[in-house]
């Protein structure tokens, strides 16, 4: 369990790090935050085509391999990717993640 926490903890100080610098030198575009539920309610961010999440349940990171618009008119994005979890109490496994994303804003 310390283990986790310790990993939740070093991922959240890199993401924050990188995403600070990266938006300050405007070089990474696809940089996103937001809340969400998946290993319990928590913070998913995502850096180009890697989901991160950290929640009351554990943590997981996820590749996103194919991600295609619904329709033109819409801001509705279905995707697939591939990636693993890891729960505070110590279970871990794979995962084939499934999703829609909406996007609000556009910048």
């Amino acid at each position: 369990m310390k283990f986790f926490k310790i990993t939740a903890l070093s991922f959240i100080c890199t993401y924050v790090s990188i995403s600070t610098v990266q938006a300050q030198e405007n070089v990474l575009k696809d940089v996103k935050l937001g809340f969400g539920f998946d290993r319990g309610f928590g913070v998913i961010g995502t850096i180009g085509q890697f989901n991160g999440f950290i929640g009351n349940d554990g943590v997981a990171v996820d590749y996103i391999f194919l991600k295609k618009k619904l329709d033109e008119s819409n801001p509705l994005y279905w995707y697939v990717g591939g990636g693993g979890f890891g729960d505070w109490n110590g279970d871990f496994g794979a995962r084939l993640p499934v999703g829609v994303e909406f996007t609000l804003l556009k910048t």
